[in-house]
């Protein structure tokens, strides 16, 4: 299991961790821009104390499960079988990346836009394969993918989720699939330069400590 996750001896558990948090600060950022633009996209979902804490609690211990697993398989098992055949990065990421897509072309949100939910889920599988690639390790992945999920179903729920009609604090009464795709082009972005900014921090600080 652990070779799926790492080359390393050990699965560095801080790296998860600090993606998580950075991958949900992103997200968090965004929603409150796009949010103070488009506010009557949003609105309360009128949740109930009692209907929000089980949701918390069953998010944060099935949603890292879901999205653990499909880190395994995609850029764990299925990334190192293609990568027997293929060097390329930005192909070897591009093909795993689809294959990712292809298997949530059949969620509900979809019926929003099929080009543009598309390409939504293309960009998401090609970014999270190519960080699993440079950084050479799912650690990054294992925390973002874990972010993005839970922050969906705790905060923001609409008619097409794949999460069906969960007490979410808020809903998306209006779809624009169009600005989803610019978001998380931004976002994914982001994400990956602040990723390989701390790896180079991370070979800086170890060269310092061999040589000092």
């Amino acid at each position: 299991m652990k070779s799926l996750i790492t080359a390393n001896k050990h699965i560095n558990w801080k790296r998860i961790l600090w993606s998580f948090g950075l991958f949900s600060a992103l997200l968090i950022i965004t929603q409150l821009i796009d949010v103070a633009f488009n506010h009557k996209d949003y609105a309360w979902n009128h949740v109930s104390f009692k209907e929000y804490v089980p949701l918390v609690l069953i998010t944060f211990l099935l949603v890292p499960i879901q999205t653990t697993t499909e880190e395994l398989f995609f850029r764990g098992l299925l990334l190192q079988w293609v990568s027997k055949k293929v060097k390329n990065p930005v192909v070897l990421s591009l093909i795993v990346g689809l294959m990712f897509s292809i298997g949530h072309f059949a969620n509900p949100e979809m019926n929003q836009s099929f080009l543009l939910v598309g390409l939504d889920y293309i960009v998401a599988g090609f970014a999270l394969t190519f960080i699993a690639v440079k950084t050479k390790s799912l650690e990054m992945t294992i925390g973002a993918h874990a972010a993005n999920n839970m922050f969906i179903a705790l905060f923001l729920v609409n008619d097409d989720s794949s999460f069906g009609a969960i007490p979410s604090l808020f809903a998306a009464i209006n779809d624009a699939p169009g600005l989803s795709l610019t978001w998380s082009i931004v976002t994914f972005a982001s994400f990956y330069f602040l990723c390989t900014r701390k790896l180079k921090l991370e070979s800086v600080k170890e060269d310092n400590q061999l040589t000092a």
